[in-house]
């Protein structure tokens, strides 16, 4: 606390009680253009620490594996403090790294009152079939999830808001809301949910009780005493968290790696001259 703000990755730990899953660097230091590195820059460090993300939380739904052999969880809900601190960016880099493992992911975008994730993966439009509309029974969860295009051996879908009116803390709250995320969760093998801040917007506490675990994101700077604030708002939800991702972070020296590294990592297997 004597500093205020983080200003290491791994700081966040002693605060949130759990454990730190990755830093990622911040995009401007390694001159990444655009917000899907794990697509548009797979050899970046960027890229590799969103993989090191997927990696831990596959690990982890497996270890300890559960007796007849599934899954520990499938349902993750990512929480943040409050705004800028990229929680969105990483959910949506974290289930393209998830799907490049062959990992059939639905993403689910429950900030109701900010559809960032829908506009990051399809683009701003007017809205579309969704979870209201499933839970309203005007459609089915088939039909409303969109499949987002990628080129790997998973899959990801997206579930929106929805089109039916309804107000958040209600929705999330009824029985038929979690009734949907049972479904969800028996179809896939991993649901990704993009939650509200958690100390700005008041259902999201609501919301993160239907997850089976949660993950923290953090973002260099950030205030000491709103990660011990929503510490204290966590408790309340009583839901398991498997970690931290520390987000906006300096690129580290050590965090950069060779082309010829990342090779195997993404597949491309280089020629290499054979000495005779």
């Amino acid at each position: 606390r004597r500093n205020q703000r983080f200003e290491e990755r791994t700081e966040p730990a002693s605060v949130l009680g759990t454990s730190l899953i990755a830093d990622v660097p911040n995009f401007r230091e390694e001159r990444v253009n655009t917000v899907m590195p794990v697509v548009d820059a797979p050899n970046s460090a960027s890229a590799e620490a969103f993989r090191f993300v997927s990696a831990s939380i596959s690990l982890q739904q497996v270890w300890t594996a559960k007796d007849d052999g599934s899954k520990n969880f499938k349902t993750l809900v990512s929480l943040s403090a409050g705004l800028s601190e990229g929680k969105t960016v990483v959910v949506a880099n974290t289930a393209f790294a998830a799907a490049r493992e062959g990992h059939k992911v639905l993403l689910l975008d429950a900030d109701f009152g900010n559809q960032q994730l829908t506009e990051i993966l399809i683009g701003a439009g007017p809205p579309m079939a969704g979870m209201t509309d499933v839970v309203a029974g005007q459609t089915t969860l088939a039909k409303a999830v969109i499949d987002v295009p990628q080129d790997s051996a998973g899959s990801i879908g997206l579930l929106s808001r929805g089109t039916a009116s309804v107000k958040a803390p209600d929705f999330f709250a009824s029985p038929a809301t979690a009734r949907l995320f049972d479904e969800i969760a028996s179809r896939y093998d991993l649901v990704l949910v993009d939650a509200p801040p958690l100390l700005r917007v008041a259902y999201a506490t609501t919301l993160a009780r239907l997850a089976d675990r949660a993950i923290v994101v953090v973002a260099h700077g950030e205030d000491v005493s709103a990660a011990e604030e929503l510490r204290d708002q966590m408790k309340l939800v009583d839901i398991p968290v498997i970690g931290y991702v520390y987000n906006l972070a300096p690129l580290r020296p050590e965090m950069t790696v060779s082309l010829g590294s990342m090779a195997d990592t993404l597949g491309e297997h280089p020629e290499r001259s054979v000495q005779t």
